[in-house]
């Protein structure tokens, strides 16, 4: 094995002739790019599936419970507070069983519960009308998400004593639709059983997500206020959104909820059933890397194989010098899949300093960007998980180094005395 190795170095450090040199340089090159393309895509799809999904997680929550909802009366859909429902929500505990059929031990499904109340409004300033949904929120509310997505202003307060002007947050969609600014007041009009009230409320902050079928129908306001306008007590609630600890177990964790701990009036939904399209979308992503990952490893390995075949043909004399000296199949075939093998970890080594330097490169500069209304971000997002880049490098030595034997089945059919002949 060493003294094939040996020869094989030989050859493609003194062997090489220009022609055979610049074939050897342009398959480095064409494993370089196909890895290069494989670990962009793996990135790139990874950070648009997981950024788009936590802005739709963070809008919603994971899981949402409530009664059945009946837009035409959203007054009606409400409930009362129930502390101890909500400790056995956040006590409920799943596992999980190994490939080896052991059962794990138990973790926590539910990690943060919060209290929310919805009903659609109509803002007027000026001239301008517009529908909105308003949002209400209480001191449970994890306003973490929109901190870092305002533009302007600050974070919504809700424990504003009662003679203060409550306070609004609204996306820039709406502030750009009807001249808002911060401290601006505005009307907000509610249709009650055909009656109408109106209050006035104070913009306290400007915010922006880029999901722009959302930012334009959805402001935040004190669920207090919510209260107030539809006359319920300070226990009532719209319902409650849920953030569970392992998205993996999002569907088995709302079943365990639903079948064990909800009362029959209660039902729960994912946020993924609530809104498929999205999600849709975003799996579909998914079979476009397999697209991408399928091409490339197509044309990695038809570059492997005809650079192989050109250097068996090119070393037919050498190959019948070798079989009239006594020498194996097997051993030129250890030739040449060293020949390969060392082509193949030199694009392996460009490949991955390529893809994974662009990739830091758009990490953390952001020079790409994004038509917002059309991708939902304004950047194009990167999330590196390296076992899947592992995984990937793993695939390509994998599959590439069987398509090799192919092209080596030739020098089976390599008869010596016309080799010496070849030219």
């Amino acid at each position: 094995m060493k003294f094939d190795f040996y020869i094989a170095r030989k050859l493609t450090e003194k062997g090489k002739n220009q022609f055979t040199s610049w074939i050897l340089r342009l398959a480095i090159s064409a494993v370089a790019i196909s890895i290069a393309v494989m670990i962009l895509a793996n990135c790139l799809i990874a950070g648009f599936k997981e950024e788009i999904s936590q802005k739709i997680f963070n809008f919603w929550g994971h899981i949402s419970i409530s009664k059945e909802l009946d837009e035409t009366r959203w007054d009606l859909v409400n409930m009362t507070y129930d502390s101890s429902l909500v400790e056995k929500i956040l006590s409920t505990e799943i596992s999980d069983t190994s490939i080896f059929g052991q059962v794990a031990d138990p973790v926590k499904a539910v990690e943060h519960i919060q209290a929310i109340a919805q009903f659609p409004a109509i803002m007027q300033s000026k001239d301008e009308l517009e529908g909105i949904l308003l949002k209400g929120i209480g001191s449970d509310f994890r306003q973490s998400f929109y901190k870092q997505y305002l533009v302007a202003g600050l974070p919504l307060q809700t424990d504003l004593d009662k003679d203060s002007v409550p306070e609004l947050v609204v996306s820039q969609n709406t502030a750009d639709r009807l001249n808002l600014e911060v401290g601006k007041k505005l009307r907000l009009v509610f249709v009650i059983d055909d009656a109408q009230k109106v209050r006035v409320f104070k913009v306290s902050g400007i915010y922006k997500t880029g999901l722009e079928e959302y930012d334009k129908k959805i402001a935040l306001a004190s669920i207090s206020e919510i209260r107030s306008i539809l006359g319920w007590d300070d226990k009532r609630i719209g319902g409650y959104e849920l953030f569970v600890s392992n998205l993996d177990k999002l569907d088995r964790t709302e079943m365990l909820i639903y079948e064990s701990i909800l009362p029959p009036e209660l039902f729960s939904n994912t946020i993924r059933a609530k809104f498929p399209a999205i999600f849709d979308w975003l799996r579909i992503q998914d079979y476009n890397e397999w697209v991408i990952l399928l091409l490339m490893s197509i044309v990695c390995i038809i570059n492997m194989v005809t650079v192989i075949l050109i250097l068996v043909l090119e070393r037919t004399r050498m190959v019948g010098i070798l079989k009239a000296l006594g020498a194996r199949n097997q051993f030129l075939r250890n030739l040449f899949m060293f020949y390969g093998a060392k082509i193949l970890f030199k694009g392996l080594v460009w490949g991955n300093a390529i893809g994974l330097g662009l990739a830091a490169i758009q990490y953390y500069f952001r020079p790409l960007r994004l038509p917002e209304a059309d991708y939902y971000l304004s950047y194009a997002p990167i999330r590196f998980h390296f076992d899947e880049i592992l995984l990937i490098n793993f695939a390509v030595i994998a599959v590439v180094s069987v398509c090799l034997l192919i092209p080596l089945l030739i020098v089976r059919g390599i008869s010596p005395v016309k080799a010496i002949r070849f030219d």
